[in-house]
């Protein structure tokens, strides 16, 4: 799509999700600011590593999360499969990826995945409160993962890494393979944050990623009803911004893990700032960066993507 096409679509989509969604929930912070103020990531390097698989049907799977939530419905990560019918689980290697926010239909990345499968299986990874794993209080999927509810959306991020780590060990035991790691925008924030705790993966692909937890909130017309909810606490924005720099990796970057980090962003983005994007690249060295001329939601149907994607993995092997 050209560039008018491109905002087009994406002013589109966040005008629906604002009117059918997001204007319809209100969410609040129930802790204090000093009670919010607490250490993240703590336990990511006692839990276990792998984890159990447990088969749902022949392209499904789920495995218990390790973080244990107050919704039994979030507590099963669930993991849809795909994969050429004649491919062996260790003839080759494996990608997991990462959906973005308030995703509700995994068919928009079906595009990508068919052009990736020839010389990948894909395990897409469904995030905390979407999908399968919305709360039945909830009206939507991703409600509770993102809102002006600060210690559930702490929570939520904290969970979604906790579970990458899991995933990709496990995959990375039964395969005996090179794992990769690809995301999309929310999903490539919790691979971002991933990626600032363990240095030991093959390589990982961002597309369009959130960037700044705080400016997205702060500057993005998607958030504004969160933003309105913030402003409406007792919490003050400044208390907010330090509360999202705990668990934010825009401000948790480290050098080891970029050298095999490639980063692909959208050029018309309407929902993270292509100057957000070029300050990302300023903070985080990564290896390989790729400039598309789309928008946040249409990058998905960039046909040269997945060769790109294929092409940086294939780089990181040698």
């Amino acid at each position: 799509m050209d560039q008018s096409s491109s905002i087009y679509v994406d002013q589109i989509v966040i005008k629906k999700l604002i009117e059918d969604k997001l204007s319809k929930v209100h969410h609040f912070s129930e802790l204090s600011y000093n009670e919010l103020k607490r250490p993240v990531y703590q336990n990511f390097f006692t839990i276990e590593k792998t984890t159990d698989l447990y088969q749902v049907d022949d392209s499904r799977f789920y495995f218990n999360s390790p973080l244990i939530d107050q919704f039994e419905e979030n507590n099963k990560c669930y993991v849809n499969y795909y994969t050429n019918e004649s491919n062996t689980l260790t003839d080759k290697a494996s990608i997991i990826f990462l959906h973005g926010l308030y995703d509700d239909n995994r068919d928009i990345y079906q595009f990508l995945f068919k052009n990736l499968m020839t010389d990948y299986h894909i395990y897409l990874m469904t995030l905390p409160y979407h999908f399968e794993r919305k709360p039945k209080s909830s009206l939507f999927g991703g409600e509770y993962f993102w809102s002006a509810k600060l210690e559930r959306s702490m929570f939520a991020f904290e969970q979604g890494i906790y579970e990458l780590k899991q995933m990709y060990y496990t995959v990375k035991k039964q395969t005996k393979q090179p794992v990769y790691i690809a995301a999309f925008s929310m999903g490539a924030g919790i691979a971002q944050g991933f990626a600032t705790l363990d240095h030991q993966f093959d390589g990982m692909f961002l597309i369009n990623p959130v960037c700044s937890l705080s400016e997205i909130v702060l500057d993005s017309e998607l958030c504004k009803t969160v933003k309105a909810d913030l402003l409406n606490s007792s919490i003050t924005i400044e208390q907010v911004l330090d509360i999202y720099s705990q668990f934010d990796p825009y401000h948790r970057n480290t050098t080891d893990q970029q050298r095999k980090m490639g980063l692909g962003y959208g050029l018309y983005d309407q929902i993270t700032s292509p100057a957000q994007y070029e300050e990302l690249t300023n903070i985080w060295h990564f290896q390989k960066i790729i400039k598309y001329k789309s928008g946040h939601l249409n990058i998905l149907r960039v046909p040269r993507l997945a060769k790109d994607i294929h092409d940086y993995f294939q780089m990181t092997k040698s």
